[in-house]
């Protein structure tokens, strides 16, 4: 436990040091508060002191200076354009041309959707059909993530399981899900979900515990580290973590004071309730931070779509899969992919036509700081009262 914890903590101390620099806060005052911090989670939890004192105000150090040694190098280093590789371009080709027999055999809106659903391709989408998912709140159902990693992890597993060893499987869906971020062009929600779907199959290929937290912070450690600058300037990468952090927090809250029993419901209407509020309640700071926007109607309108959404990226790899094979199959699949589609169209359409005007006070920094130290302590509080009544019982 001592040692997840203290991984955790490096983890937390690298990010907040990369977070700081670029804040331009001052290195001494920094470093002063974390060793305070530091030094009373260690006497709180009887950890070690040294190691973790030490430890993790060295990752702080180097978060710190290794944010601004990104920053000095970008500024003084020749920017050469960087040429497409030769599979890059490949699965590209392969992408339009599954995209371009989507509009070939859809409606326009039918196909923009299930290109964006599928591989995350938002191009087609007309101006109008943007406005309508941002006031309904489902714009996210097109950012790839999780649900195309599980999708693609869950097909592979099934069609190789039977016949190839355990390690064949996982390199070959290791391989998979690179080639599929390559090809969808690597946004922050895809690339953390295929560096947690690979951290769970290394897990699993191992036969090691697979710790959710540990993994989350070990994945935004990753990428930090690859780029420091989308820690606060891509709001992707916010977005991201910060609604998968809600949903893993926060839901267990919304579960306990609305005192939800166990059990879906209809279309699984009660984990979408739960999970889109917790997803909505965790980004929606950043949200109306950044575009002076909130959805009231994301509730509802993501209770009845969340449900297909998984259906409708399973129809649309299908369907990519049988153009390939025939155009009169894929013409054929299509049919039955435009009707949950053109469902998910009317959903949008109706849920955006409700519009909630902002508070201007809302879209401020301080704002931000102090909903998400409640936030923080709302969560602390539930964990603190789960676990004492666990001791009782």
């Amino acid at each position: 436990m001592a040692k997840r914890k203290l991984v955790l903590t490096c983890g937390l101390a690298f990010l907040f040091g990369v977070f700081s620099a670029s804040q331009t806060w001052n290195f001494y005052f920094t470093a002063l508060l974390a060793v305070i911090l530091f030094t009373l989670f260690a006497i709180f939890k009887k950890y070690p002191r040294k190691t973790f004192i030490l430890l993790p105000i060295g990752f702080l150090i180097f978060g710190f200076f290794y944010h601004n040694f990104y920053i000095n190098f970008q500024n003084i280093h020749l920017q050469v354009p960087s040429e497409p590789s030769w599979i890059s371009q490949k699965l590209g080709v392969f992408k339009e041309n599954q995209i371009n027999n989507f509009r070939i055999s859809l409606p326009h809106n039918s196909a923009a959707l299930l290109s964006g659903e599928t591989f995350g391709e938002r191009s087609d989408f007309s101006k109008e059909f943007k406005d309508q998912m941002a006031r309904s709140g489902t714009t996210h159902i097109v950012a790839l993530s999780g649900y195309n990693i599980a999708i693609l992890v869950l097909a592979i597993s099934t069609a190789l399981g039977s016949f190839l060893s355990r390690r064949k499987t996982f390199i070959i869906t290791t391989i998979v899900i690179i080639l599929f971020v390559i090809m969808v062009g690597g946004g922050a929600s895809i690339i953390r979900a295929a560096i947690m779907g690979f951290l769970l199959l290394l897990a699993k290929e191992l036969g090691r515990p697979y710790n959710l937290t540990n993994t989350i912070v070990l994945t935004a450690g990753l990428m930090v580290l690859i780029n420091p600058t989308i820690l606060t300037q891509d709001i992707g990468f916010q977005l991201s973590f910060l609604s998968l952090l809600g949903i893993i927090y926060f839901e267990p809250v919304i579960k306990k004071i609305f005192n939800l029993k166990e059990g879906n419901g209809l279309l699984g209407w009660k984990e979408n309730a739960t999970m889109t509020l917790s997803a909505q309640v965790a980004v929606t700071p950043i949200l109306i931070y950044h575009f002076n926007q909130f959805s009231i109607t994301a509730i509802p309108a993501n209770i009845l779509i969340l449900a297909i959404v998984p259906l409708t990226m399973f129809f649309g790899f299908l369907l990519a899969t049988l153009n390939s094979i025939s155009l009169l199959a894929g013409f054929l699949g299509a049919k039955l992919v435009n009707v949950i589609l053109l469902y998910q169209i009317i959903v949008i359409k109706t849920f955006s036509t409700i519009n909630l005007a902002v508070p201007s006070f809302l879209a401020s920094s301080t704002f931000v700081l102090i909903y998400y130290l409640a936030l923080v302590l709302l969560v602390v509080k539930y964990s603190k009262l789960t676990l004492s009544k666990k001791h009782v019982q």
